[in-house]
């Protein structure tokens, strides 16, 4: 029986071609109705356990609250890695760092939405502070949902094997969807601009958010791989930041500026 934490993620990512292109769309998007600055860090155990049968363990962690996510397969064929089916109209991106090359495929549907299960429950700031902080003291399987863990990692304990620093802008349009925009810095300075969308009707979610692309003036790109695995992918030296203070102020030295609230549709 699956915990009450529990659920089908259907999440469409599309990257978008650098910062020009991210204040193009957010000109014909709604003003936020509100931002998020979140810290994505990823344990596993030692030798990949948790890697090896398709699974990722994120703490996430804002200026006011955390959360504790897992995702894994519904079926086989899921990892943070490379896509299955690539729908028509969106073309491999190349030239772009590549996850580990034990990597096995998304799932994902007929429109490309990535599809997963996903287990999901808030905790204590202090403590995922604590857990990022020092791995080794993280027991996740304690909460409801994430028991199978303990089996799954042994005695090995967990360590921060890759993170990312996210603001993310959270859009309602007028169609009932909400389309998040986002602006990712990685450990090896890399940064990136992708929207989402999570919505059950993955088809429609994807001709509603292309409609507002066209209407910008931009492509947008079917995203290859998550935010897990481009933070594999971009490791590097750089130290992490926990978000503090509001979500559109600065976190440096990851972001300098605060959020350019100023820039969506009606702000002008």
């Amino acid at each position: 029986m699956d915990s009450p934490n529990t659920a089908t993620e259907r999440e469409i990512k599309l990257r978008i071609d650098g910062r020009d292109d991210y204040r193009r769309l957010a000109g014909v998007l709604p003003v936020p109705r509100r931002w998020g600055m979140q810290l994505n860090a990823y344990l596993d155990t030692p030798d990949s356990l948790l890697r090896n049968v398709r699974t990722s363990l994120r703490v996430r962690i804002t200026p006011d609250h955390a959360r504790l996510t897992m995702k894994s397969p519904w079926s086989a064929g899921f990892l943070d890695g490379s896509v299955v089916v690539t729908p028509a109209g969106f073309e491999p991106v190349t030239g772009h760092a590549h996850p580990d090359p034990r990597a096995v495929s998304w799932e994902r549907d007929s429109s490309g939405a990535f599809v997963h299960r996903e287990t999901e429950v808030q905790i204590d700031r202090a403590l995922a502070i604590r857990w990022i902080c020092d791995p080794s003291l993280a027991t996740p399987w304690l909460f409801e949902g994430f028991e199978g863990l303990r089996d799954q990692t042994g005695d090995g304990g967990l360590r921060l094997v890759c993170w990312s620093l996210t603001r993310r802008a959270i859009c309602d349009v007028p169609e009932g969807l909400t389309i998040e925009l986002d602006e990712t810095v990685f450990p090896d300075g890399f940064r990136d601009f992708e929207v989402e969308l999570e919505h059950p009707d993955s088809e429609r979610a994807l001709k509603v958010i292309m409609e507002y692309a066209a209407g910008a003036g931009i492509s947008l790109h079917h995203q290859e791989f998550s935010k897990h695995a481009r933070a594999r992918a971009h490791a590097g030296r750089l130290d992490w930041v926990i978000p503090s203070g509001a979500s559109t102020d600065a976190q440096p030295p990851l972001f300098m500026e605060p959020a350019p609230t100023g820039m969506f549709n009606g702000c002008r």
